[in-house]
């Protein structure tokens, strides 16, 4: 999508319309063109980027990610043509996983074990360009949490003092339950990250 930049700051806003809409060709290549000088941003619509042909999910829509961002401004003197506001596309990774009450302490989420809603867990690391990566998730109702993120090096964290964690799970470290109990603590289901395709789960 094209975009007049109305105050020239480089972001779409509110009052910035919407002047054409272009669709891709087989190489990717797409054009405006016989435009007056002026401010102007392209957007690509990342939820409308089909996987590629050498994916597992060839052609489905939700499962790319991008790597340059997805609006590029250009400014436009008379008689220019801009020929560089590409866009680049990744299919993504799935991080999912659980924060949960360890009643046995084995680290391992059992059935039977309550996720921990309202949680706050952190995303960090780079993806594969090396360009840096935070994101924030609060858990479910079951506990649950996923992110969706480029291929890369991530580190998932919570913490231990989140006042929605219930007061008598922050225990884990300095136990202080009858001797020949085991400690009583929050656990985090062990995250796994994999090509985000349709039909799998942890």
């Amino acid at each position: 999508m094209l975009y007049y930049d109305v105050d020239g700051n480089g972001v779409i806003d509110v009052i910035d319309p919407i002047l054409d809409v272009a669709t891709t060709g087989p190489n990717g290549l797409y054009l405006f063109d016989n435009l007056p000088p002026g401010t102007y941003l392209a957007k690509a619509e990342e939820q409308q980027v089909p996987a590629p042909p050498s994916s597992a999910v060839s052609g489905t829509l939700g499962v790319m990610v991008s790597t340059t961002g997805t609006e590029a401004p250009v400014n436009l003197a008379a008689g220019q043509a801009y020929l560089a506001a590409d866009f680049g596309f990744i299919e993504a990774a799935e991080v999912k996983g659980s924060v949960f009450h360890d009643v046995d302490s084995n680290g391992v989420k059992s059935p039977s074990e309550p996720g921990l809603p309202s949680i706050t867990v952190v995303l960090t690391g780079t993806d594969i360009n090396n360009n840096p990566v935070s994101l924030v998730y609060t858990t479910t109702a079951t506990g649950a949490y996923e992110f969706i993120v480029p291929p890369g090096t991530y580190t998932i964290t919570y913490d231990t003092a989140d006042p929605q964690i219930p007061a008598d799970l922050t225990a884990e470290t300095t136990p202080t339950q009858p001797a020949g109990q085991p400690p009583r603590g929050p656990g985090i289901d062990r995250p796994r990250l994999w090509p985000r395709q349709s039909g799998q789960g942890r």
